[in-house]
């Protein structure tokens, strides 16, 4: 018994001290992370000093345009949920070194009288209890607790890589809204220069009123959507200061023009996602599915764990000493619960069912990632080749149109008004090229996510489909 207890304490005490300090936990993160990311992210709230230069880091890069990576550096800080994420591996590290330490011994202590004989001293009965079911389940019990340390590793990995995607998509969302407008602004300016000039025409008697009325009201129309792009540009702000974790107080944040991105691969160029190819490696390194793979592991490690229990629920070993003036008797204890009543069954199937509802789980998950995947796979190539056929095709050719226009006009071939109405539809090619290298971008990245392991949302085609008309001639002259 004595060698049982040494032992057991021995264990436990080798096993607390084996347990995964906070530095060797944020190690295993940045290992699993990659490597573009290893040295941007940091779990915060350890080292005061390096906390702030932290802080002064993100201070410095919030006082030029932001970029895509330097978003991420912020998010990686900054951004409360992975902050989160990295507390809930030390709640999985706590619950590890409470498994891998036994419970504590019990004392009880009981005198007696001799009431017969009150000059005797009392007798003292003292009962020292270990319970022994925690030395014999001491493996399971540190095996169900790596488990569930284990996915919330790989959660923290998962929560790094989905804060890094969507500081880089906020960004870029950003930078096209706020482009945007600005194309807005000059399509406001083109419009109301045409209209300026139909009241001069009409007051002239060159146009009719009904053409002054429709200028007018394409006029209003653009002033609606020049605020429209306005609002869409401060919502986009702020939209990236919450994906960036910044609070309302910390300034304002611009971004670095679209022209500074990277130029996405042409189509036909050997960069196109294989769909199949991009569908297999999501799913075999999705993040999200190896933590759900690891709770279904220690889901199953628990039912065995509370089967292998279910006939001994309850054992102390001890040692009983009985002391009656100078009298000592001194032998082993047992105590032990009887399961002629409770024989565990609803524990038993509360487990089986728990472990029934996780593989249900990770098999509808990675359902769901194929589907994703494909769609993403399309996405991302119908958006490509949306974006190669406005750069290369429609905006050019209205560029030929303004120039040819121009020419005109010098030459007193052409009214001013088809060159209003050139320049405005050029402007709106311009916005056309604008969204759809933001909608290519956006594809690019959950692209991207899927192949670093995580799990983008739900997508849809968002690009824009309005139209883009050829100028028409301005009423009342050629």
């Amino acid at each position: 018994m004595k060698r049982l207890v040494v032992a057991g304490l021995v264990a436990g005490l080798a096993t607390t001290a084996c347990a995964p300090t906070r530095q060797a936990m944020s190690a295993d993160v940045e290992r699993g992370l990659p490597s573009s990311l290893t040295r941007s992210t940091r779990w915060l709230g350890a080292d005061a000093d390096k906390d702030a230069a932290v802080n002064d880091a993100v201070k410095r890069l919030l006082q030029e345009p932001l970029s895509p990576e330097a978003a991420v550096e912020i998010a990686l800080v900054r951004h409360r949920r992975v902050q989160l994420a990295y507390e809930s591996l030390g709640l999985a590290q706590a619950d590890l070194v409470d498994a891998g330490l036994l419970s504590n011994p019990r004392l009880a202590l009981a005198a007696h009288f001799h009431p017969d004989a009150p000059s005797l001293p009392p007798g003292l009965d003292v009962d020292l209890e270990l319970p022994f079911l925690a030395v014999l389940f001491f493996a399971q019990r540190v095996s169900v607790a790596e488990a569930r340390k284990d996915a919330a590793l790989v959660r923290v990995i998962d929560e790094v890589v989905a804060t890094a995607a969507d500081a880089r998509k906020a960004a870029v969302a950003a930078a096209a809204a706020v482009e945007l407008a600005r194309l807005m602004r000059a399509d406001l300016e083109a419009a109301e220069g045409a209209v300026i000039l139909m009241r001069e025409n009409t007051r002239a008697g060159n146009q009719t009123p009904l053409d002054l009325a429709e200028e007018e009201l394409r006029f209003q129309h653009a002033l609606l959507a020049t605020a429209d792009a306005e609002r869409d540009a401060a919502f986009a702000i702020e939209r990236l200061k919450s994906a960036l974790g910044l609070f309302g107080g910390e300034g304002d944040v611009r971004v670095a023009p679209l022209s500074t991105l990277p130029a996405l691969p042409e189509p036909g160029a050997a960069a196109v996602v294989d769909v199949p190819t991009l569908e297999r490696v999501a799913v075999g390194k999705n993040l999200r599915l190896q933590a759900m793979q690891r709770d279904l592991d220690a889901a199953a490690r628990e039912l065995g764990y509370a089967s292998a229990q279910r006939f001994l629920p309850d054992l102390d070993l001890g040692v009983v000493a009985e002391v009656d003036g100078s009298d000592v008797a001194v032998g082993p204890g047992v105590a032990v619960a009887l399961p002629v009543l409770n024989f565990g069954q609803g524990e038993i199937l509360r487990r089986e069912s728990a472990l029934r509802r996780e593989a249900a789980a990770l098999q509808r998950a990675a359902v769901d990632l194929r589907a994703t995947a494909r769609q993403a796979g399309i996405v991302a190539e119908l958006t490509r080749r949306r974006l190669h056929q406005v750069s290369t095709q429609v905006v050019p050719q209205h560029l030929v149109v303004v120039d040819e226009l121009e020419r005109r006009l010098n030459g007193m071939i052409v009214f001013p008004g088809r060159l209003f109405e050139g320049r405005r539809g050029f402007l709106q090619a311009r916005r056309l090229e604008i969204e759809a290298l933001r909608d290519a971008w956006l594809a690019r990245i959950d692209v991207e996510l899927l192949e670093q392991g995580g799990t983008p949302a739900a997508m849809t085609m968002t690009w824009t489909s309005t139209p883009t008309t050829a100028p028409t001639a301005a009423k009342g002259h050629d």
